[in-house]
Formats: C-alpha cells, sequence, structure tokens
C-alpha cells in the first residue's frame, strides 16, 4: 500500500473488509498510515438501526477504519467501504463494490480526455500501407495510431485510428492517413467504417 500510494495519484483496493478472520485489509491500511484501527461509531450505528440484533462482534468488524478514514457509502450494503489519503478500500463483492465506486466516482481526479479520429478506405490493405503507416506513427509517437483491417458485406477495407490528448496532432496524424489511403488510388472516408445495414 505505501509503494503503490506513493507512486500513484489514487489507489484503489477490492475485498478483505467484511466480517470474517481473513478479511485483513483495514488492518492493513491502518499499518501502512500508522494509524490505530477503531470502530467507526456512525457506521455501527447504522449498522444497528438495519441489521438489529443480527449485529455481533464480527459483523461490526465492518463498521471498524483506520483512524481519519471517510466512509465510501453505498446503495448495496450498509457496510462502508472507506478512503485514507488517496487510498480507497472497497468490498470485494462486484456489485457493492461496484456500488461504491459510484459513490467515489465524482470525487476522483481526471486527467485529460483521450480524443479518438479515424479515416477508412475500401479497398486498401494492411500490408500495403504498413510501411507509411510507420512513417506517420514516428512522427507523432506521443498518440496512438491503430490500423484495423474489416469486411463490410463483400468489401474489405482498413480503419485507421489515432487516439490521444493532442486533438492537432491527431488531425494531423489522421490527415496523413488519409493521403497514404489515397496515395493507393482510394478515395479516403472520415471515421470508422458502418457495419452492414447502416
Amino acid at each position: 500500500v505505501n509503494e503503490l500510494r506513493a507512486a500513484y495519484e489514487v489507489l484503489f483496493t477490492t475485498g478483505g473488509i467484511g466480517p470474517t478472520h481473513d478479511d485483513i485489509t483495514s488492518e492493513c491500511v491502518a499499518a501502512a498510515f500508522g494509524v490505530p484501527l477503531e470502530l467507526h461509531e456512525e457506521t455501527a450505528e447504522a449498522m444497528r438501526a438495519a441489521w438489529g440484533e443480527r449485529v455481533n462482534e464480527a459483523r461490526l468488524r465492518m463498521a471498524t477504519m483506520p483512524r481519519g478514514a471517510r466512509p465510501i457509502k453505498n446503495r448495496a450494503s450498509v457496510a462502508p467501504g472507506f478512503s485514507m489519503g488517496n487510498v480507497h478500500v472497497m468490498a470485494g463483492v462486484p456489485r457493492i463494490m461496484q456500488s461504491m465506486f459510484e459513490t467515489l466516482e465524482p470525487t476522483l481526479p481526471r486527467g485529460a480526455a483521450i480524443e479518438m479520429r479515424a479515416v477508412h478506405g475500401v479497398g486498401v490493405f494492411e500490408g500495403s500501407i504498413a510501411a507509411g503507416l510507420t512513417e506517420i506513427q514516428n512522427r507523432f509517437p506521443h498518440i496512438d495510431l491503430g490500423s484495423y483491417p474489416y469486411k463490410r458485406g463483400e468489401q474489405w477495407g482498413v480503419a485507421l485510428v489515432a487516439k490521444g490528448t493532442d486533438v492537432g496532432a491527431l488531425e494531423q496524424a489522421v490527415a496523413e492517413a488519409a493521403a497514404l489511403i489515397a496515395a493507393h488510388g482510394v478515395e479516403p472516408v472520415a471515421g470508422e467504417p458502418l457495419a452492414v445495414g447502416e
């Protein structure tokens, strides 16, 4: 936990926060942060209100968190996950974890949006444009340029797709990809090819 939380902006864990002896994630996160593990009273009260007499010592393990943790409430269970710094501890049960992530998601940092531009040509084959495509990729190393052969009905072709955060570079790379298609006597078409019947 300490190695990963230092190396990455956000760290997620899943599983190990249930009521049994092998659920040790909360203890491990507390140890990583150097704080005690303690009962989170608000969570314990919510569990008692929801579960009544079924609340026992084992179930109260799901209300223990490292001191200073913030609960990650969810719609699927009264038992929350928790956040500690940039570490987000969630349930291992997929539907509960998903509900916790939905609660957490609006608070997470955002990176730059990945944009995509594409061009395709009917009757162009990957092997005939591979060298030219490599040259384009080499001129734009900070974008991802992919080649995707396709067949629509009886027509074969190739779609060239550029992805990245630099829209200007994407536009230039796709313009060069379109020129590469045109150099093979085929009219380049902006976008990805449509499925048969579209």
